[in-house]
């Protein structure tokens, strides 16, 4: 008789897969997927390879810019393309909006908004790095 449902009258199912939301989007699924199998035909040591060279880029060129701060792990043998950074003059939250709207950048504030996340994936380049270390260098001169 009622249109209204509390958890009462919900049936639950053994498993994980309670947990899962309804209307799945099988878009994402699929993406997930094709993601899996180009990690796959690289080779997860070769990702894990590049996302340390490009660490070491990014530290090297962060060490040449005043104010520039690394949050993250500096020890490169333990580096998986996650780093964390800081500017002296920007808090996270601006310096990460200053990267997306003027240089369209994508990150995201990290450490409570103190600081900006980079994802260093297998498909990001060296070219990459120098552009985002432009960018980083611009935001703290100013």
């Amino acid at each position: 008789g009622s249109v209204t449902m509390g958890t009462e009258d919900l049936e639950w199912i053994d498993g994980a897969k309670r947990f899962e939301y309804g209307g799945r989007t099988f878009s994402y699924d699929t993406a997930m997927i094709a993601g899996m199998s180009y990690i796959e035909r690289l080779g997860i040591e070769q990702v894990e390879a590049h996302a340390r060279r490009l660490s070491e880029r990014f530290h090297a060129g962060l060490a040449e810019i005043p104010g520039a701060t690394i949050r993250s792990t500096r020890q490169l043998e333990r580096a998986n393309g996650i780093n964390t950074v800081s500017l002296d003059n920007l808090g996270g939250a601006d310096f990460s909006a200053a990267l997306r709207d003027r240089y369209r950048i994508i990150q995201r504030p990290a450490l409570r908004a103190s600081s900006v996340r980079f994802s260093l994936a297998c498909y990001i380049e060296a070219s990459d790095i120098d552009f985002l270390l432009e960018a980083i260098a611009t935001l703290a001169s100013e």
